[in-house]
This record gives C-alpha cells, structure tokens and sequence, in this order.
C-alpha cells in the first residue's frame, strides 16, 4: 500500500518547548474530557464561547498536540491493518 503523503510524524512542533511543557498536564486533561462522535471525529471538550476565553497559545499547543496525536493514531491503525493483511484503512 503507498503511503500517503502528510502520514510521516513531524520533526518538529509547532509549538515551543516551553509552552508544551506548561500545558502538557491541562492537555492530557482535555483529552480525557472530550469524546469521539459517531463519525470517529474527535470532539474538543469545550464549547466556542469557552475556547474564546482561553489564552491563544495553550489553544494553539493543544491543537498541535491533538493533530501528532491523530498522526499517530492512523499510523498505528496503519500497522496494524498491513499486520493483518488488510489493505484497506479507515478512519
């Protein structure tokens, strides 16, 4: 199966150090608070009015962090479907 392209895990974030190490523990928490929906979409625990009232850097941290997570979550899916001989990958 060809890899798409975007699949590989970036070198680097785009956040700073100093912020993922200042919000990696609320991140965690906001990863635990929210929910997939039906689609298999995952649903950010807070509503839009909310999220306007966070700082702008610890939303943008945990977006970055939410996409390497999705990154590493269709890899792993990936692997295990090739593991399995399937071609076919959803999700």
């Amino acid at each position: 199966m060809k890899e798409e392209k975007g699949d590989d895990l970036p070198y680097e974030l785009g956040i700073s150090y100093e912020d993922f190490l200042e919000y990696k523990s609320e991140w965690i928490l906001w990863r635990s608070l929210g929910a997939y929906n039906q689609d298999n979409v995952w649903v950010a625990p807070v509503s839009f009015v909310e999220a306007e009232s966070m700082p702008k850097r610890k939303l943008d941290a945990f977006f970055v962090l939410d996409d390497l997570l999705e990154l590493m979550r269709k890899q792993l899916v990936r692997k295990k479907s090739k593991a399995n001989g399937r071609q076919k990958v959803y999700g």
